[in-house]
């Protein structure tokens, strides 16, 4: 349970995530990390750089995917879809550094999908699965101060303003306040 009462990931009024589709990533899926990563709105908050052509996406996906393949503890990176086949984005939980038990979850909705709740159900989605795992005792992430609607998925699904920095994010030629926020999971880790 987190402080708001719930098992980390559950969001009070939230749909399930049984009919999204959790595919994790792979060379094959360089067409949707194009779609989200070209677009400079929708990683300006995001660690991930944009990438402006398919042949670099296709490039930089295969390195993403060689990358997570080193450590089968993490959870993702994974393709997000709805059962009519409609992309809502990429999310993923990694490992964090050295301490078992710990992982940073991110995400990255299709600008289409933005408020409509998808990232909410994907993400909570994610973290039932880690709680489901068993071996997740800790939930990190980040979010850009400016960054409202991240902050309201993260608040929504239990995890608790934990950190700020001051400048923390610097991506994009930005220098912007970071928060940070974390979420426990109980009789795990």
């Amino acid at each position: 349970m987190n402080s708001a009462g719930a098992a980390p990931g559950d969001a009070a009024g939230s749909s399930s995530a049984a009919t999204m589709a959790f595919e994790p990533l792979t060379i094959s899926h360089a067409a949707e990390p194009f779609r989200l990563w070209s677009d400079l709105d929708t990683v300006r908050f995001t660690n991930w750089a944009r990438t402006p052509t398919p042949d670099a996406c296709a490039e930089r996906a295969e390195k993403v995917v060689a990358h997570y393949s080193k450590e089968p503890l993490h959870f993702g990176p994974y393709v997000i879809r709805m059962p009519d086949n409609r992309l809502v984005g990429m999310l993923g939980a990694d490992l964090a550094g050295s301490s078992q038990g710990e992982y940073d979850v991110w995400h990255v909705p299709c600008r289409e999908e933005w408020g409509k709740g998808m990232a909410t159900r994907a993400v909570g989605g994610l973290m039932r699965r880690m709680r489901s795992s068993g071996r997740v005792g800790r939930a990190t992430a980040g979010a850009v101060a400016g960054n409202i609607a991240s902050i309201r998925v993260l608040e929504r699904l239990g995890f608790a303003r934990g950190g700020f920095e001051p400048g923390g994010f610097r991506r994009h030629l930005s220098k912007l306040d970071l928060f940070r926020y974390c979420c426990e999971f109980e009789g795990a880790g």
